[in-house]
Formats: C-alpha cells, structure tokens, sequence
C-alpha cells in the first residue's frame, strides 16, 4: 500500500524542499491535539509564564532576526477517503483510483483473468459495500469511473523482476467509457462471448449439428433468389413500387416488386443499366427485407434498433450478394459457350460495358469492384455457405454512433456467434491450419472492400435522388441513401409522413 501511494503521489518543488525524502518527522502525540493552541507572537511580547527563568535571567543583548511567521502550525488530522467504487472507509490510491483494498484485489484479478461480465438490469445495479460483490459487471465498470487503468495492473510486478526499464505506458482517455462498450471491456475469446447470448445458431441446432442450420441459412437464400423460376422470368410484372417508407417495407415488403428471378434481372441490369437501374435497386430491397424478416435473432433488438442495422448495412450487403450474382452468371454463361471468343472470361470488365459507359466515375468503379471483389471471390471460389455467413456478419455491424452501448455489445456477441459458425465451416472445409487463416483474411478484405464500394455508391444514389435520375426521387430510396438516422435513434415517434420526415431529417451534403 506505502509503495503503491508513493509511486502515485507527485512532489511539487515547494514540498520537496521543505521534507526532504530522507528526513522523516514523527506524528505529534495524542496529548499535543489536546492541549491548547498556542499562539505566537514577538519574542519581546512573550508572557513571564511562558518565558524560561534562564532568558529572564540573561537576556540575548542580541536577539538576531525575527521568528514570527517562520514556526508552523501543526498538520490536520488526515481525512478518511472512501473509496469511489463502494464507498467503503480507508481508500488509498491503487492503479490510478483512489478505491479500497476489496476493489483492487477485484479489478487486478479481473482484468489478469481477462473475463467480461453482462449485468443482468442493464447497468442499474446499487454498489456499497455490502452489495459490492453481487454485480461483477457493474463493480468492474465504477472501477473504470473511478479511473483505475488496466495498465498498471502488475507493472510493479514487472519493475521488480526485470532490470530493464519498462516500456511506455499507454495513456488513459480522459472521459468515462459507456456502460458496454467493448473498449472497457477486458480482452474476451470468441467463445467466451459468443456463450454470452442464445442465437438462433443454438436454438435449430439438433444432434449438435451447426451444418444443418448453415444448410437452413442457404436454403432460406436461395429460397429468396427464386432462382428456380429463372426461365419464367419474362412472365414476371415489371412494375416497382418505391413509394412506401421503410416502416411499412420492413412488415411487409411484397408491395415493393415481384418476386423476379434474381439472376434474371441481374442479366436485364447489366445489358441495359439506365432502364432497369430502379427494378433492379428495388428488387434487391425486397431480396433484403425478406432475407431480415426471416431472421430470428433480428427479433431480439428493439424496432429502432432493427431499423438502424437495416438503413445502415443494406447497401453493403446488396453490393455482396450481387458482385457474387454476377460472378455466378459469367462463370455459368463462360462454361456454355464455346471457345471462339464471343463470350468474355469471369471477372472481364467487358461485363460491365454498358455501365461503363454511363461515366468515367462509372468506368473506374467498375475496374475497382472487378479487382477488389470479384477477382477475389473468383480465386478463392467462395462458395454459397461463406457468402450467407458474411452476410449475417456485415448485418451485425456496430459500426454507427447512433447504437447505445448495450446494444453494442449485444451486436457484437451475435457478430461473432456468425464467426465462429464460419471458422467451422472452413475448418471442415480445409484440415491445413495456415490455409485456414489465409482463407478467413482474405473473405475479410472482401468484405472490407464491399464495404468501401458500398459507401461510394450511396453517394451515387444520393445524387440520383436529388436529380430524379431514373426516377429515383422516391420516398424508400430518401430512407435508405438520404435520410440520416441518428436522428432516428433519439427520437420516439417513428410513424411519420413522408412530407414530415423531409422536414425533420437534413440530407446528406456529402455530395
């Protein structure tokens, strides 16, 4: 405890002159408090009872300079400080906070077990120092308040057994970090938070058995393609439907446009992309709502949550599922011919003529997803199962400031539920360790490339909102690319009218 306060407390010069760190001054006695104040004056003024009978005797005929203002008043009792986690009497400075010995013991032992603790209320749990031990989590995260840093925890160990110098400290934040944000939280493995929720991963998992629910994943897929109605796809209505908010598409998103074979517009988009750019974006959006209606672990966040993870990961998601489309339909159309030339090979920008051809900004898109996505995709030969588990873990993104924190880290555990279903899968899929993690790397530079493309064709779709460019000035396109959805997040009122929400929301003036 004395090494820990005096490697914390900080000398001034003025204090380091008037104790010098090798005199030590014994506390005064019980009786010194006791007795009364005495009071100082000039050394003429004193009292005969309290003069010495020798001074009296013999006066000093030179008394030297005077004394007055050079004695000092003794010391104050110390206050008793509580500590700032449980209020508990007797805190001293330990790692940074000034806590009782019970918490330091708890945050060295925590944050060196490297565990993360959910509290059951959110938070809300009262901490003294009786019920100090009831919630770990929330004990953990007052010590975090109270300014206790990781970091110092066993440096001192270090100091004494290494006889180099210790290497640089990182420095702690000045602001108090969320209840829940993962920041806070100690270093947790994928299985230690994954166990933290129920996913529906658990739930359909009979015989223990998680490729059977991966199957149900790309059954659900291809399920929404309706790929297997591909050969009727002339017979399908071309009409689409954008009027609507993204409330009412979120219930039900059948109203937005038919049920055409993915595959088959996906060739109508590429042919003629000017004509088909509206069906198209519409019939990836009802290919997404469907795909989230169906998803059980969606159900468990709240309805602005729900709306958030929508707005937010759609795009990406969109941009994922169609670069994959169409590297399927090369591959598929490049195998049916023949070898005279008449049909360029996958992942060929000759595929993307026509949209190219829209602009110069079009024509270098189009090169950058052909060789960060599809190029990729083309050389790993990414198959069905990976492409549903990226989607479900671009879906659970936290990645905006508009989440609160416990829905953070809710996000986070179902995130990495999906990854370590894939880890599975690649591991049944490849016994070579480092192959293993070369695969799972370079799935996730796809995905960080989508994400990238993504973002740059929502600025597209801004400005084909404003200009009405292919009539897109529709209110589900404003919610989905212009509305900005931290707003949202603070809000209570979500049924609005499109007329009110043009009011309520700026638009974006990135473009």
């Amino acid at each position: 405890m004395l090494t820990n306060m005096l490697l914390h407390h900080k000398y001034t010069k003025h204090e380091f002159l008037l104790n010098p760190p090798n005199v030590f001054y014994p506390p005064p006695s019980y009786d010194f408090f006791q007795s009364p104040t005495q009071k100082f004056g000039p050394m003429s003024q004193s009292s005969p009872e309290t003069t010495p009978s020798s001074a009296l005797a013999s006066p000093d005929p030179d008394p030297g300079p005077s004394v007055v203002g050079r004695l000092k008043m003794p010391p104050a009792l110390p206050k008793i400080k509580l500590c700032e986690v449980c209020g508990h009497a007797g805190a001293t400075s330990h790692y940074g906070g000034t806590v009782c010995g019970g918490c330091k013991i708890f945050f060295s032992r925590t944050v060196q077990s490297k565990k993360g603790f959910v509290c059951e209320r959110g938070g809300q749990c009262p901490m003294n120092a009786g019920k100090r031990a009831k919630c770990r989590a929330c004990r953990f995260q007052l010590c975090l308040k109270a300014h206790m840093s990781p970091e110092e925890v066993g440096r001192l160990r270090d100091m004494r057994n290494c006889d180099y110098p210790p290497g640089p400290m990182v420095r702690r934040e000045g602001f108090v970090v969320g209840y829940f944000d993962e920041n806070s939280q100690p270093s947790t493995s994928l299985q230690d938070c994954s166990n933290q929720i129920i996913s529906c991963i658990d739930i359909h998992n009979y015989g223990n058995d998680e490729m059977s629910v991966l199957q149900t994943f790309v059954n659900l897929e291809r399920s929404s393609d309706n790929n297997a109605a591909l050969r009727f796809g002339d017979q399908f209505l071309r009409v689409c439907n954008a009027g609507i908010d993204m409330s009412s598409a979120m219930e039900f998103p059948m109203p937005i446009c038919e049920k055409i074979p993915m595959d088959y517009i996906r060739k109508e988009f590429l042919e003629d992309p000017k004509t088909n750019m509206k069906l198209f974006w519409c019939r990836n959006v009802n290919h997404f709502l469907e795909w989230t209606c169906v998803n059980e672990d969606l159900r468990h966040f709240s309805r602005q949550e729900q709306t958030l993870l929508i707005a937010e990961n759609f795009l990406s998601i969109a941009c994922l599922t169609s670069f994959y489309g169409f590297l399927r339909i090369q591959r598929d159309q490049f195998e049916k011919s023949s070898e005279d030339g008449t049909v360029p090979p996958p992942c060929s920008v000759e595929w993307f003529a026509q949209i190219s051809k829209l602009s110069t900004e079009a024509k270098i898109s189009v090169h950058r997803a052909v060789s960060e996505i599809m190029e990729p995709m083309d050389s790993l030969d990414i198959s069905m199962e990976e492409i549903v588990l990226l989607k479900y873990i671009m879906l659970f993104s936290e990645s905006s400031t508009s989440h609160t924190s416990s829905d953070m880290y809710r996000i986070r555990c179902y995130r990495l539920k999906y990854c370590g279903l894939l880890r599975k899968y690649i591991k049944r899929q490849i016994p070579d360790p480092e192959k293993r993690i070369a695969r799972i790397s370079e799935l996730l530079k796809i995905v960080e490339s989508v994400r990238n493309t993504a973002m740059y064709l929502d600025r597209w779709m801004t400005l084909f909102y404003t200009s009405n460019t292919c009539q897109m000035n529709d209110v589900l396109v404003y919610d989905f690319h212009v509305r900005t959805w931290h707003e949202y997040a603070t809000s209570s009122a979500w049924n609005s009218t499109s007329s009110g929400i043009k009011r309520e929301i700026q638009i974006k003036r990135e473009y």
